[in-house]
């Protein structure tokens, strides 16, 4: 990927201030980190799609490595006959939902091999949406049963269970817009088995230039990055997106 903008004559001169011009440089150094950012959580994002246009009008292989999309339900295993599922039936966030995603989780784990595996979904992803984040807050910080059957006398057996993680891009469009279909969205993941992957090219990584056109005496700023993303495999993830 790669930024750049010039700051004419005109543009110091004129009605820029010298602290707006800062600003605009100084933005620039985020602009790699932010878009990093947004294309590794577009993996989760688009989550029910092999593949979707970015920003910039390119398609985007968002396919795990055996082909599928991370939500799929004949996921193959590699020595095996069996397949699995990573379909979750989009639940809206309750506790009921949560122990219905993490029972199928737990009973669609396996290895290559087809063997049950535990791999300790311990870390619940959601939205920014704040009416979600309370939601699970509620559930992981109250000292009583706070589901279905709620009472006061009975200890909460999710509470400090799972930790959370509020992902900002997840709910947004290819071009980094809010999508209001997905601002419910959330899910199961189990930490220790992370997959999805930030590529920099060798001696690469972003890198910021500042170069200076006499005959438009023009100072042209640039930032410049390589980098890829992917996903091996969905086995330690399970995504909600109700509507």
């Amino acid at each position: 990927m790669t930024l750049s903008f010039g700051i004419t004559l005109e543009t110091k001169i004129g009605s820029r201030t010298e602290f707006e011009i800062e600003k605009l440089i100084s933005n620039m150094s985020s602009c790699v980190p932010d878009t990093q950012e947004r294309q590794l959580t577009h993996i989760l994002t688009f989550a029910k799609s092999t593949s979707y246009t970015s920003a910039d009008g390119l398609t985007v292989n968002n396919t795990c490595a055996d082909g599928k999309a991370i939500v799929a339900t004949d996921h193959p295993l590699r020595g095996s006959s069996l397949t699995y599922s990573t379909a979750t039936g989009d639940p809206e966030f309750s506790v009921t939902a949560l122990e219905t995603v993490e029972k199928a989780a737990i009973e669609t784990s396996y290895d290559n091999l087809g063997n049950v595996v535990n791999l300790e979904f311990d870390t619940i992803i959601t939205t920014q949406n704040p009416t979600l984040v309370n939601a699970v807050n509620v559930l992981l910080n109250s000292t009583a049963n706070t589901g279905d059957n709620k009472n006061s006398n009975v200890t909460n057996p999710y509470r400090s269970r799972f930790k959370h993680v509020v992902l900002p891009m997840l709910d947004t469009t290819a071009d980094g817009q809010k999508d209001t279909s997905k601002t419910k969205a959330w899910g199961l993941c189990a930490s220790k088995y992370t997959d999805i992957t930030l590529l920099e090219q060798q001696g690469a990584k972003a890198m910021f230039e500042h170069d200076y056109d006499v005959e438009t005496q023009t100072d042209l700023f640039v930032t410049t990055a390589m980098f890829g993303t992917g996903i091996i495999t969905p086995k330690a993830r399970r995504l909600c997106f109700p509507s």
